[in-house]
């Protein structure tokens, strides 16, 4: 999976990458895509734990999955089990999947509801471009 920094910023000040190629998520439930020109701040790790969990843990399919499922609006649940399947499938370390996992179930929500509630724009090119033809 490849990706590019963009010149835009989530609300919190996080740089957004640039998903540059269509990229399939093979699971044993099924599959879904990831379009290239998806937008994500990977995962958005509080910075007193990021000494603690590995770069590949953070800046990873996982991080960019679960963001892509929030998203589309699949159940939250369903997201985070997906995001600590795709964590083991890497090998990260079992006690860091659970920190990561314990933290999307906890403190996900807001960003849950936030996706949901605004679709997030800045996230889909295509999803700016059909809300600047609606204005």
């Amino acid at each position: 999976m490849k990706f590019e920094p963009t010149n835009k910023l989530t609300s919190d000040g996080a740089l957004l990458w640039r998903v540059c190629e269509d990229t399939t998520v093979q699971l044993g439930i099924g599959a879904f895509t990831i379009p290239a020109g998806f937008h994500t701040d990977f995962a958005s790790v509080p910075k007193f734990l990021q000494p603690l969990l590995s770069e590949l843990a953070i800046r990873s399919l996982p991080s960019v999955a679960h963001d892509w499922l929030y998203f589309k609006g699949e159940p939250k649940r369903i997201a985070d089990a997906v995001f600590f399947e795709l964590l083991g499938e890497l090998d990260v370390p079992h006690w860091q999947r659970v920190v990561m996992f314990t933290a999307v179930e906890w403190f996900g929500a807001s960003a849950y509801e936030r996706h949901r509630r605004l679709g997030h724009p800045e996230r889909s090119e295509e999803h700016t471009s059909e809300l600047q033809s609606r204005l």
